[in-house]
């Protein structure tokens, strides 16, 4: 909602040493206000996809990948002694995906010099593991859609999914070794929750547990199939939209931590908590979505795969399955910084000048 401040604190472990906030700007998006109408001398840039864009996990504004490369693009102009301000939009949803992205852009593309989007994962793993059985595909994230258009749910499910909650927050907040000492309880509390959660479904009407189904790989494979091929399309149609109105883009297939990443031990008791529900599947899912990404780009698309942005960091990163936080944020900035400044013509002098 417009003006809400959202809390995400609890999915950083203490070992970062830090919250994470985020301020939603009167159109709804994170981030300072824009103005309605564009100044001259600025450019514009709009970056598009789900909650690792949104930056979910980042302490507040100013360490977002948005802001961070708004920072970083600017620092360069001005030592290149050019007069152009960037603007970075930060237009992420967090469970955003596939054609979320594009249809946002084409509300927006009257604002837009460039488009960035830093997506792949949701699009995958959204319709096979948390949709699944329940919602089309190319729905948003089954979770948040149900909050805001789903079925009435009864007192004993919302007593359940506090429950959840609670329990998710204790464990998370707990330092590795009651991690590790409390896994075995942590699986069996959290099965017996949805357990109950999903007969209480079954007894009132046609709602469905926000916990996702279960399908057999074959199927979970067919439907990440479809899922990669949104992607892809989605990217097209938006790159035929900002084509023709001849504006800069760019398409990165977001990092994922069990591929390009030495991972710490943290991190690795971590994503083993997810392994069963989203890793696994995900490690069958991407190479899908590199395979797509081949082709879009031997169709001359700007693509670019991030899997290895994190190769040579040794600290933690990622504080959870797919979420990288303050760090990760400027190393991903600093990354397309360098891209922009090199292919881009929005952010040239001759460009503007001319």
């Amino acid at each position: 909602m417009p003006h809400a401040t959202l809390d995400f604190s609890e999915k950083l472990p203490p070992v970062f040493m830090h919250g994470a906030r985020a301020k939603i700007n009167s159109h709804g998006f994170r981030g300072d206000e824009w103005p309605e109408e564009k100044p001259k001398g600025e450019i514009w840039i709009g970056l598009f996809g789900g909650s690792v864009a949104f930056s979910v996990s980042s302490t507040d504004e100013t360490r977002t990948i948005a802001y961070v490369l708004q920072q970083k693009l600017n620092a360069i102009l001005s030592e290149q002694k050019k007069a152009t301000i960037v603007r970075v939009l930060n237009l992420a949803l967090p469970g955003g995906q596939q054609p979320q992205h594009l249809f946002i852009y084409l509300q927006h593309r009257h604002l837009l010099d460039g488009i960035i989007t830093f997506d792949g994962i949701n699009e995958v793993i959204v319709p096979t593991v948390y949709n699944f059985g329940f919602i089309p595909h190319d729905f948003p994230y089954k979770p948040y859609y149900e909050v805001l258009f789903g079925h009435q749910i009864n007192e004993t499910q919302s007593a359940l999914m506090l429950l959840q909650d609670l329990l998710e927050k204790k464990y998370r907040s707990a330092t590795t070794v009651m991690r590790a000492i409390g896994k075995g309880l942590y699986n069996y509390l959290k099965r017996t929750i949805q357990d109950r959660n999903r007969a209480e479904s079954s007894t009132y009407g046609e709602f469905h547990s926000i916990f996702y189904k279960r399908g057999t790989a074959e199927k979970q494979l067919e439907i990440g199939k479809i899922g990669a091929e949104n992607w892809a399309s989605s990217i097209r149609a938006m790159d035929y939209v900002r084509a023709g109105e001849r504006k800069d883009a760019l398409y990165v297939l977001q990092p994922v931590p069990e591929i390009g990443k030495r991972l710490t031990g943290l991190e690795r008791s971590i994503i083993e908590d997810y392994e069963e529900e989203v890793v696994a599947l995900r490690r069958q899912l991407r190479p899908l979505l590199e395979e797509k990404l081949d082709i879009l780009k031997n169709e001359l698309l700007p693509c670019e795969d991030f899997r290895d942005v994190f190769l040579s960091e040794e600290g933690n990163i990622y504080n959870d399955h797919v979420h990288f936080e303050d760090r990760g944020c400027v190393i991903v900035a600093d990354k397309l910084a360098q891209i922009l400044m090199e292919r881009w013509k929005c952010l040239d002098m001759d460009y503007q000048s001319g």
